[in-house]
């Protein structure tokens, strides 16, 4: 996969060990986006977002059935908008991250 600015597109991406602050606007673009499948979102440092800390799209296969599966483990997501948001699948895999702060709505 390829990661440009706080987007990462591809199969089997992995993003760790990332720090993604300040970026997006209220109601507008997620810390991190990530479209794909498959991909692993772990032991990142998110904070200071107007929007989702992540946001997960799987654009190609949702269509067709096939589940996305991607794991978003260990994250520490701090003082934004909303925390994780996942669409394309129901096999999606979110543990063990922390949520902290953040606007109340």
């Amino acid at each position: 996969g390829t990661l440009i600015q706080n987007t990462a597109t591809g199969s089997f991406t992995i993003i760790e060990y990332s720090h993604i602050h300040h970026s997006g606007q209220p109601g507008g673009a997620p810390g991190l986006y990530y479209q794909g499948d498959d991909g692993i979102i772990r032991y990142n440092y998110i904070h200071a977002i107007g929007y989702f800390g992540i946001q997960t799209y799987n654009s190609a296969n949702a269509s067709n059935g096939i589940p996305e599966r991607d794991q978003i483990i260990g994250n520490y997501i701090e003082d934004c908008d909303d925390g994780v948001l996942t669409i394309g699948g129901p096999s999606h895999y979110v543990a063990e991250n922390i949520f902290r702060g953040g606007v109340s709505h």
